[in-house]
């Protein structure tokens, strides 16, 4: 498959816009690990101090761990978190609870490890536990994608439900992040 570069000044061109986009609000970048997949976060607050928005790029795990592949796929995806509630731990360590819904997109395989482009709605929670004097934080997360995998194929191709999206939910991800 060919990819065109036109596509690829999507993403600076989006990392430009989020710092102005948020109004000059604290920002966060960091690392997720998950069984699903790996990646860099990007995570920025908005005027209203209860929400945030991340932007996340990642290199999809699906058949690479049992090793029916060999390239892992990539996704982007973007989501709006909101504040549920916030309990201080010490005096300088708080625990924090979040959901929220987003948009992923991507080029993936589903669980029978065939690409396709999918376009998913994707819901979010987790819990993040903020070192407040260190600006490093560690958190879980869970999501789920529920979406449309579009396939090539020999008479135009043919779209699916994502089904990976939904059966990979209840794999948690561990993000690491850091403030400035």
């Amino acid at each position: 498959m060919r990819v065109r570069p036109s596509r690829w000044l999507l993403v600076p061109f989006l990392l430009v816009a989020i710092p102005v986009l948020s109004h000059g609000q604290s920002h966060a970048i960091g690392l997720d690990f998950s069984p699903k997949a790996v990646g860099l976060s990007f995570t920025f607050a908005s005027k209203d101090v209860a929400a945030f928005g991340v932007l996340s790029v990642s290199a999809d795990l699906q058949g690479l761990l049992d090793s029916s592949a060999q390239l892992p796929g990539v996704s982007l995806r973007f989501s709006r978190e909101r504040w549920i509630s916030w309990w201080e731990v010490a005096p300088d360590t708080r625990l924090g609870l979040y959901a929220g819904v987003g948009i992923m997109g991507g080029y993936l395989r589903d669980l029978d490890n065939i690409y396709g482009w999918t376009l998913a709605l994707s819901g979010n929670t987790g819990t993040d536990m903020e070192f407040l004097d260190r600006r490093l934080s560690i958190g879980m997360e869970f999501s789920i994608d529920f979406g449309l995998d579009a396939r090539p194929g020999a008479k135009g191709g043919t779209v699916r439900l994502y089904r990976a999206g939904i059966v990979r939910s209840l794999m948690p991800g561990i993000k690491l992040m850091w403030r400035f």
